[in-house]
């Protein structure tokens, strides 16, 4: 049997999807397979509990430290989870487990960034909405200059958050309501991004590396009761899956090979678009993506024919098979 740990929850905004995650995950487990040692679950407050016991965050991290025979899965998404901080830990601890290093995290934590790096890196192949970030200390007059720079409808949303907490859509004639709709935003991230509004079709795809290398699942069609994947529809709104077969689906998961590989994912990761008259807009990354029984990576796995504990044991491998740096080297600074 392997011995894993689960780590879920999180000082986050993202903790309710966590903890239905880890949900997810033990009723995926093969308990003969894999032994969960570690239930690590973190409440809203940075209160750490191990096995329902409450224990320091030090002594958390001496068990990191010294449990090289246990796999750690990070299922925890948004802030202090998914975007690096947790990576930077176990880095640091030469910890075992599914954290990616902290320059993937940050990146795919980091809406705008993505985007720009995407589009960079893959000119004609990943298309994204024109974008503009909006900065907690930009004074109003700036970011109506942003807004300005539009001449169409546009969505604002949160640049670092996921769940699609604090999303809508604005013409950028309303600019009251928009320095209203930031107020609350900027309460829970330092920055927004605004972006031409795509009104398409909704896609997502997964990808996760495995003993034969990359893999990539169904492409997932979100038939949505709304016009965008708001955060209300996603949480117990209208909306439905349905596998995509299409040419465009054969496209997506070709882009979502190569975004895998540019933002050097390790793991898993599932991929967002919006298509409008058979264009391909790139919308974001998601390194922790839900693995809820009704989530949609699950649905993609099913789907694709993917046992679940086949799936957990590709992350692991995939994990401790990864090249690691060297970082001692001695010279001299004088």
């Amino acid at each position: 049997m392997r011995k894993i740990g689960l780590i879920y929850g999180g000082r986050s905004t993202e903790h309710d999807g966590s903890v239905e995650t880890k949900k997810g995950v033990m009723l995926g487990l093969n308990q003969e397979i894999y032994q969960v040692v570690d239930l690590i679950f973190i409440d809203r407050k940075n209160n750490v509990f191990l096995n329902e016991k409450e224990i320091s965050l030090g002594t958390l991290i001496d068990r990191i430290k010294s449990n090289q025979d246990v796999f750690y899965f990070n299922l925890m998404p948004g802030n202090e989870g998914e975007d690096g901080a947790w990576s930077g830990i176990f880095e640091i601890c030469d910890g075992v487990g599914s954290f990616e290093s902290v320059n993937t995290a940050s990146i795919l934590m980091n809406k705008y960034q993505q985007s720009e790096i995407a589009t960079s890196l893959l000119p004609n192949i990943a298309f994204c909405p024109k974008s503009v970030l909006l900065q907690r200390n930009m004074s109003p007059e700036k970011i109506n200059e942003h807004i300005d720079s539009f001449d169409a409808e546009i969505i604002i949303k949160p640049n670092n958050m996921g769940s699609s907490h604090f999303m809508d859509t604005f013409m950028p004639s309303e600019k009251a309501k928009v320095q209203e709709f930031l107020a609350k935003l900027f309460e829970y991230d330092q920055a927004a991004i605004a972006q031409e509004f795509i009104e398409g079709d909704n896609y997502s795809c997964g990808v996760y590396r495995g003993k034969t290398g990359q893999n990539v699942l169904p492409v997932l069609y979100q038939k949505i009761g709304g016009r965008y994947m708001s955060h209300a529809v996603k949480f117990g709104g209208s909306w439905d899956k349905v596998i995509a077969e299409h040419d465009t689906a054969k496209r997506i998961q070709d882009l979502s090979l190569k975004l895998a590989e540019i933002f050097e994912v390790v793991g898993m990761c599932r991929f967002d678009y919006v298509v409008k008259d058979d264009k391909i807009y790139f919308l974001e990354g998601n390194l922790v993506p839900s693995l809820a029984p009704g989530g949609s990576f699950n649905y993609m796995l099913k789907v694709g024919g993917v046992d679940f504990n086949d799936f957990i044991a590709d992350m692991i491998y995939a994990f401790e098979n990864k090249i690691k740096n060297n970082k001692l080297l001695i010279y001299n600074a004088e």
